[in-house]
């Protein structure tokens, strides 16, 4: 997951599309393990939504809405996400 990534800063369109979608496949696939890298993910996307590319930043806009129902559904599941580490990241 860290080496998919590091795709989202490369220079081809394709690429980072790419990437974006492939995250997005994982978060939803392994949903219960991809809280760990949840907090990652969360930064870089944030990067991608101001994309100079349309199609970056709709992909992006994308993942990121698939991000926040992980929150919503970390929310019930204190265990396995660590909230304030989250929120930290948003300050």
């Amino acid at each position: 997951m860290h080496s998919l990534l590091s795709f989202f800063t490369d220079a081809s369109e394709k690429v980072r599309l790419s990437a974006i979608g492939g995250i997005y496949n994982l978060l939803n696939k392994f949903s219960e393990n991809g809280k760990e890298f949840f907090l990652l993910t969360f930064e870089r996307v944030s990067v991608l939504i101001a994309d100079d590319s349309g199609q970056i930043r709709q992909a992006a806009t994308f993942l990121n809405q698939a991000l926040k129902t992980m929150v919503n559904d970390a929310v019930f599941d204190q265990n396995k996400f660590n909230l304030r580490q989250f929120v930290e990241k948003l300050a």
